[in-house]
């Protein structure tokens, strides 16, 4: 089998690395950065979504092992590369994920936690909200998070949404400091709905806008509405947690 680490330069994510490779070597895997069977994440969270957005493509089984401070997608720790053998033969431990998708200018972005259309810093921008062809505001804000499921916990937390179970699939909109008064009207409250939605958002008052997804940053200057919506395409990570309540409780208390 073939396999690639990506990894933080921590002096504990070092000594994971250096049992790890061990363990892989004694079981006759060999490393492979072109395209690994195996993608190992030694860190937190972004080191994790670093590694997805370079190899999801090859469809590989993502193994994200904790490094960090914070680990939603990992779902080892060091002390189970002891039984990692075990671990990875197990597909009661494999969760499979669906990628969001945004669309715009005829460029098509991939995201695990979430797509925010942000205004350039100091402004706001006016964003037009339509679901599957139906009108459901305007506003005028900092931005908008659409966030997965499984990303409800990051960014889009930290703006007021909500926090999801990861078993609950659906999507999530989120507005971002929205303007209300007399002139200007926002549902303030996230808004949560079924997957299978098309989100659109036009901007109606500039062009330019900020694209932020996972840990990427991109200065657009939009000529097409935006759409996102839940991708085909999908990622298979190792978890070994049975109830998601204790991965929040960890995280988050």
């Amino acid at each position: 089998m073939k396999y690639v680490i990506i990894s933080k330069r921590t002096p504990i994510c070092k000594k994971i690395r250096s049992k790890l490779e061990e363990v892989l070597k004694l079981n006759n895997f060999k490393e492979d950065e072109i395209a690994p069977d195996y993608v190992f994440s030694l860190g937190g969270d972004g080191t994790m979504l670093k590694a997805i957005n370079k190899y999801y493509d090859l469809n590989p089984l993502f193994v994200g092992i904790n490094g960090g401070k914070l680990g939603f997608f990992c779902g080892l720790k060091s002390n189970d590369i002891d039984n990692l053998m075990m671990i990875l033969r197990d597909e009661n431990k494999v969760r499979t994920i669906k990628l969001l998708e945004c669309n715009f200018n005829d460029t098509s972005l991939y995201a695990v936690n979430e797509f925010r259309v942000e205004a350039l810093a100091g402004k706001s921008i006016d964003l037009k909200i339509t679901i599957d062809e139906e009108y459901l505001e305007t506003i005028k804000a900092d931005g908008v998070c659409v966030s997965s499921n499984i990303g409800s916990g990051g960014i889009n937390r930290s703006i007021g949404g909500a926090l999801i179970d990861f078993d609950l699939d659906c999507l999530e909109i989120t507005e971002k400091n929205p303007i209300i008064n007399a002139k200007y009207k926002a549902l303030g409250s996230p808004i949560v709905i079924k997957p299978d939605h098309t989100i659109k958002l036009e901007l109606t008052n500039n062009n330019n806008c900020m694209i932020n997804y996972d840990f990427m940053s991109e200065k657009h200057a939009i000529s097409t509405p935006i759409l996102i919506k839940e991708s085909n395409k999908t990622i298979r990570i190792i978890d070994k947690y049975k109830h998601n309540i204790k991965k929040i409780r960890e995280a988050f208390l």
